[in-house]
């Protein structure tokens, strides 16, 4: 290699890192929200790095499940950062830029081995600049656990890359790298199940000409990566995906694939025209028939068979073209994905292999109508294509700044899409703004019945509202599929409780702290529902433990109160008490009722003259802020407790 030729070559590793990374600049402080929640922030597993069984394990359901090296690099990230998005959306975008780099390693190669007259090294650059700023991506980077496909497709190029030097020279190193990668990328998401067949393919069609030769040549190398099945057949099966995988799910395997037909031109049309991009496709139509799937599946067909008989003829578009079936073929074929039948990052790996034959074709073109390669206009058109493209990764990163934002440009571009509406109202329903919340939930729950998680949801914003005989038919309803999730129990009692069922209501906020001793809300429920049936020492031990958990100040209120003033004085505790007024009025600004919880503990302990002196400070600022009850309450207390 010339020395012109290594500057070439540097300078598009510098201009396709940089670039891959610039394209999510924007992107670095995404929340987390949707999958991100089940797999990072509600996991205790990643929040420990050892013992390695415990890290490289994921909470059921989650897309960390079954994939340990997924799982153990966000126990790294929460090692480093906790919670800071940044550190997680980091690793997705480094993740990112060296996959983009593998592509035109691997590309340039083997372009190169395809035919000395072509610009190798020009056409890898394209390829790899223009599925490294494609706006399709960003479903797979902006997510915080859709990392599982970059690092997959990262391995399987990786792969790839070893796997053709090992077929050029120093076999031995290169088929040891290539044999650890693929172990790796098998261990990240099943996508990885095709990579043997891949480059055995690749051998036949590149190198060998004959599978037969391959094998003859490269047996052994070859075995040793379609044993990594082996590994990727255990991680899969130890994991738990939940519901989402399988059959027997909402989906059957016709439906899934007729559905798939259209999903599969859906994603070809968003490679050359990325819009509309949308996070989720609850709203795209199932196909149950076979009248809709018939013009998208013949389209399909046709394609596959025009790859499967290039590939035949020894072409190599034949095997990129069919690669891009292998690739999707785990996702996209007959095996029920009922939680999600359609996703854009799904087409993360798919795409580059996409773009390869466009440019490609781009280059066959310029060159029969210039009569010689044309290097250049290539490379200006990329140049060209790659900035739209980056603007609008750009701006798609931009609808990812909020978990509401991106629901609500999903709703937007597909106004059916139930889970959306779902994720809404539960989005609200944490903001406290319940009416917003009720709307979204209603919405969801006409647009989607059979959704697990709305019932809930629109029973929980009921009871909010103070409209707990609404709620309890929603509840109900929701038992079946939440019974055992402790906010689920809690929620209910709190709707018993509201309904004068208060023995149920206690009941139900047992059987709570039975599934999560440490959950501070059922913990506070269940004690404040003791002392108002005039259990107070059982009261008492649970608002501790509460506070032990969460520091809450109206918990902290009631708490010093009962212990101000019980009934029981072998419960009363009026230096306890104190502390916790005088802790309370050090906090921030003052509140009336903090000098009222202080002259009731001063009270307790026999200092009546500091206990006046605090009430007169609580009934001063409860008249400045206009609060007529508390006014007439501590005007009350002073007029029975002055005199003594």
């Amino acid at each position: 290699m010339t020395e012109t030729r290594k500057s070439h070559h540097w300078i598009a590793i510098l201009i396709l890192t940089t670039a891959s990374i610039a394209v999510y600049g924007n992107a670095l402080r995404i929340p987390f929200f949707y999958d991100d929640m089940l797999a990072v922030v509600e996991s205790p597993n990643v929040r420990t790095l050892w013992p390695l069984s415990m890290s490289l394990d994921a909470i059921e359901g989650s897309g960390a499940s079954g994939r340990p090296l997924v799982a153990y690099t966000l126990a790294l990230n929460y090692a480093l950062g906790e919670l800071d998005t940044f550190g997680y959306h980091l690793f997705n975008v480094l993740a990112h830029a060296l996959s983009v780099l593998a592509l035109f390693g691997f590309a340039r190669r083997a372009l190169a081995r395809s035919s000395a007259e072509l610009p190798a090294t020009a056409l890898a650059f394209c390829c790899a600049l223009l599925w490294g700023v494609h706006p399709l991506n960003s479903d797979a980077i902006n997510l915080v656990i859709t990392r599982n496909e970059v690092m997959a497709a990262g391995f399987m190029l990786g792969t790839l890359y070893c796997a053709e030097r090992s077929m050029a020279k120093s076999a031995g190193p290169w088929m040891a790298l290539a044999f650890v990668s693929a172990c790796a990328a098998m261990l990240c998401k099943e996508i990885a199940a095709c990579l043997p067949l891949l480059v055995l393919a690749y051998d036949r069609t590149f190198v060998s000409g004959s599978f037969r030769v391959a094998l003859a040549a490269r047996g052994k190398f070859h075995a040793s990566l379609f044993a990594t099945l082996a590994l990727l057949v255990f991680v899969v099966l130890s994991g738990d995906r939940g519901a989402s995988v399988g059959f027997g799910q909402e989906l059957t395997v016709l439906d899934y694939l007729r559905t798939q037909a259209q999903g599969i031109v859906h994603y070809l049309r968003l490679s050359f025209w990325p819009s509309p991009l949308a996070v989720d496709y609850a709203g795209w139509p199932q196909v149950r028939e076979w009248g809709p799937a018939l013009l998208p599946g013949s389209f399909v067909l046709l394609l596959f068979g025009a790859s499967l008989l290039a590939f035949l003829r020894g072409m190599r578009s034949g095997w990129v073209a069919l690669s891009f079936f292998a690739i999707l073929a785990p996702s996209s074929s007959v095996i029920p994905l009922a939680g999600e039948w359609l996703a854009e990052h799904r087409m993360y790996l798919p795409l580059a292999c996409v773009i390869t034959l466009m440019v490609l074709g781009l280059h066959a073109i310029t060159k029969r109508a210039m009569g010689a390669p044309k290097p250049q206009v290539i490379l200006g058109a990329t140049c060209v294509l790659a900035g739209l493209l980056s603007w609008g990764t750009l701006q798609r990163n931009q609808d990812y700044e909020s978990d509401v934002s991106i629901w609500k440009d999903c709703i937007e571009k597909y106004p059916g899409n139930g889970r959306a509406h779902d994720h809404l109202g539960a989005i609200y329903l944490g903001k406290r703004e319940y009416e917003q919340a009720l709307a979204y939930s209603l919405e969801a729950l006409r647009l989607d019945p059979t959704l697990y998680t709305v019932d809930f949801n629109v029973g929980a914003i009921l009871v909010q509202l103070q409209r707990s005989e609404e709620a309890l038919p929603y509840l109900r309803k929701a038992e079946k599929h939440v019974a055992g999730d402790v906010r689920f129990h809690s929620t209910y009692a709190v709707a018993l409780s509201q309904t004068d069922s208060i023995p149920a209501a206690i009941q139900e906020l047992e059987h709570a702290i039975q599934i999560a001793p440490q959950h501070a809300t059922a913990q506070r429920n269940l004690g404040l529902l003791y002392l108002d049936v005039g259990r107070s020492r059982e009261g008492l031990k649970h608002l501790e433990l509460s506070l032990q958990i969460e520091q809450d100040v109206p918990t902290m209120m009631r708490f010093a109160r009962v212990l101000s003033t019980d009934p029981d004085a072998g419960l009363r505790d009026g230096k306890r008490a104190l502390q916790i007024a005088n802790q309370l009025i050090g906090s921030g600004p003052p509140d009336p009722r903090w000098f009222e919880l202080r002259g009731l503990a001063q009270w307790e302990l026999g200092k009546k003259q500091e206990a006046v002196a605090s009430m007169d400070k609580a009934l001063e600022g409860a008249r400045h802020l206009n609060q007529p009850q508390l006014v007439q309450e501590l005007e009350a207390w002073r007029a029975s407790h002055r005199a003594n």
